[in-house]
């Protein structure tokens, strides 16, 4: 047998002199079974990326080189062959670092690796994607790095956010959930027009706070289910104060749950969703009202 690591890049942890300095002696950090967020600098050596040194540029090998803290999946597979578990593996952290990206969103360089782990505890890194060098991120955003209470709440949500990434059956229509999580994800990538990113955010909120049903749909119904569910246990993130005075704020925990289906409700429960998007939505809503 041997052990297999797929490693999923994070920008950085947050500094000594900052508001929320970060506590080291947290890592490593279980989040999912076999999954953790760690520090990976034992991993790398200076010959770990020298065989495509002479196919890259300067700047791409500092990126890879670089890494620090990253995600990490480590998994058993028989020897030369590991085809369908990295397959596996690969899914797993990339939808674990989608779940962070709604929790913190944070500038992202390099990006996912994966390699055996050898005795010593190095990785030989067999295959990795090219870095995304992705600076280009909103305003907000370029100052975040990763805090303990962003550890904290990944691994509140990741479980059940990945039963909603992973689910299937005729009880609840998964789709729409993992539907909204691409939106989201995919806007985080897309720097080459803003109105893009924008866009894909908006749908990534309507998707999940709204639904086909005409009496479930638009802008105001997804406004007032975030804000009824945000004064029922009020995210870490500021909320924006919507423009509601045409609508009904008189009783909001209430409206809430008029504007929304018997089977929805249960399906936010279930998954997880809830907690995911209660988090990360407001948050991202009131970036865009700041930074566009």
């Amino acid at each position: 047998m041997t052990t297999r690591v797929t490693l999923y890049p994070i920008n950085g942890v947050t500094d000594s002199w900052q508001d929320d300095p970060f506590d080291h002696s947290m890592l490593p950090a279980q989040i999912v079974p076999d999954v953790t967020i760690e520090n990976v600098r034992p991993m790398f050596n200076a010959e770990t990326f020298s065989w495509v040194g002479s196919e890259m540029g300067k700047h791409d090998m500092e990126t890879l080189g670089g890494v620090k803290y990253a995600i990490v999946h480590r998994f058993e597979v028989p020897y030369l062959d590991s085809g369908n578990a990295d397959l596996k593996s690969a899914e797993l952290v990339n939808n674990i670092a989608a779940c962070l990206r709604l929790i913190r969103p944070m500038r992202q360089f390099a990006s996912l690796m994966v390699g055996n782990l050898r005795p010593d505890g190095t990785i030989e890194i067999q295959t990795f994607s090219h870095p995304v060098n992705l600076m280009d991120v909103p305003q907000l955003h370029k100052g975040f790095s990763l805090r303990n209470r962003d550890i904290q709440d990944l691994q509140s949500v990741a479980n059940a956010y990945l039963r909603g990434m992973n689910g299937q059956g005729e009880k609840f229509d998964f789709e729409k959930f993992r539907m909204a999580v691409s939106f989201h994800d995919t806007g985080h990538f897309a720097v080459s027009y803003w109105k893009s990113r924008f866009i894909l955010w908006c749908s990534a909120i309507e998707g999940i706070y709204t639904s086909q049903n005409k009496n479930h749909q638009g802008s105001n119904v997804a406004k007032e289910r975030i804000n009824g569910l945000s004064e029922r246990k009020p995210p870490s993130s500021p909320l924006v104060t919507f423009n509601l005075s045409s609508h009904n704020r008189a009783t909001p925990y209430p409206m809430w749950w008029r504007t929304c289906t018997k089977s929805e409700t249960a399906l936010l429960t279930e998954t997880g969703f809830q907690s995911v998007f209660l988090r990360s939505c407001p948050g991202v809503i009131w970036m865009q009202t700041e930074t566009f």
